[in-house]
Parts: C-alpha cells; structure tokens; sequence
C-alpha cells in the first residue's frame, strides 16, 4: 500500500514544519491531491491517523484533502478541459496513454497529478496561529 509511504513522508514533512516554526501542536494539514496521483483518499487518511496517534505535536490533528479534478490541454488542437474517461478498470494494469477528446492528439496535464501539502495549521508557543 503505497498510501502508507506517503503518510509517513506528509507526517516528516509536517513534524520538519513544526521544528522551524517551534510549534506547539498542529489542528490541521490540508493536502490537495490530483485524481490522476491514484491516492487512495481512505487508505491515506487511516495511516495518516496511524502515524500521528502517537506524536504529541500532531495527535488529533485534521487531515483534509481537496481532490484536485484533472485537466489537459492538447498540443494539438489547444483543447483545455477534462479528460473524458480514464477510469477504465484496464488503466490499473497497463500503462495507460491518454488522448485529447477532441482531436485524440497528445495531451499535457495542467492538473490532477499533484500530492501537495496546501496549508499546516498550527499553534506556535506564544499562542499565535501559522498558517
């Protein structure tokens, strides 16, 4: 389960944020991740719970994620837009290749790939909140 990978490296990247804002605890991290990162949202919210049930700084803390829809733009024919189907179950067992809708030219994602840590909430010693 890749989804565990990434909690552990999202809960390292948080703890180094609470180190370099000397941070008392952390209420919130808010990720946007890409429906084309095949991140399972579930699988990532239980072994984010996991990690953090344990650590001082970040237990009880609110993992919300924004799902980012992806989005291309054909070299081609300047098609930008969504794509129209890629949830094939096959998709999950080849490499699947991705065309424009329109013209079924090449297509560069703008979107929908990413796993970004958007915001961090968290409460500092002197009581004033970082975000």
């Amino acid at each position: 389960m890749h989804e565990f990978g990434v909690a552990r490296s999202l809960v390292e990247n948080v703890e180094n944020a609470v180190l370099e804002n000397n941070a008392a605890s952390v209420s919130e991290v808010v990720l946007d991740i890409g429906e084309m990162a095949f991140i399972g949202i579930d699988q990532l919210r239980f072994a984010y719970g996991l990690l953090v049930q344990d650590n001082e700084k970040l237990k009880g803390s609110k993992l919300t994620i924004n799902e980012i829809p992806a989005r291309v733009v054909c070299e081609n024919c300047g098609y930008e837009g969504a794509l129209s189907r890629f949830d094939e179950p096959e998709s999950h067992f080849v490499s699947p290749v991705f065309a424009c809708p329109e013209c079924f030219g090449k297509v560069e994602f703008i979107s929908g790939r990413e796993c970004t840590i958007k915001n961090i909430r968290m409460m500092v010693d002197d009581d004033v909140q970082v975000q």
